[in-house]
């Protein structure tokens, strides 16, 4: 069976790290939008909860206490849920951070998107395997984590 081209074995790499670029953002990419709207929904909810007696005054607490009829001060219940929610928000920004999912996300679709026009112009013939080889290894060094 005969060796083959140097820039087969090159085209066939990137063809693959492409596929493994593909599958790191379809979980990764959802994945980092929903920790950012956790983060932004639960900030608001925690937001309104807590505004709604500082704002309110005496009367809207007495007024939501009887209308809901609970047995303790509604503005407990309010500062309970907020607390609730500012940690939500708290945990979703940190895990978000702490895993630089943002970052990654970006570098990944920004090597993907290396990797398809270097695809693009070996499969033409318009750059040589030596040129093509340093390119693809440039691209990639920004992506261990994939």
């Amino acid at each position: 069976m005969p060796t083959p081209e140097p820039a087969v074995v090159l085209l066939q790499k990137i063809v693959e790290k492409r596929r493994e670029l593909a599958n790191y953002l379809r979980m990764m990419e959802p994945r980092s939008a929903r920790l950012t709207n956790i983060a932004i929904v639960c900030g608001a909810i925690s937001a309104v909860l807590t505004a709604t007696p500082a704002l309110g005054g005496n009367d809207v607490a007495k007024w939501l206490t009887e209308t809901l009829d609970v047995p303790v001060p509604i503005w407990q219940l309010l500062c309970f849920g907020a607390m609730i929610c500012s940690i939500a928000a708290t945990i979703a920004t940190n895990m978000s951070k702490s895993h630089e999912t943002t970052a990654r996300v970006m570098k990944a679709q920004s090597c993907e998107s290396k990797l398809e026009g270097l695809e693009t112009l070996l499969e033409v013939g318009s750059v040589d395997t030596e040129s093509a080889s340093a390119q693809f290894a440039d691209a990639i060094k920004d992506v261990p984590f994939v």
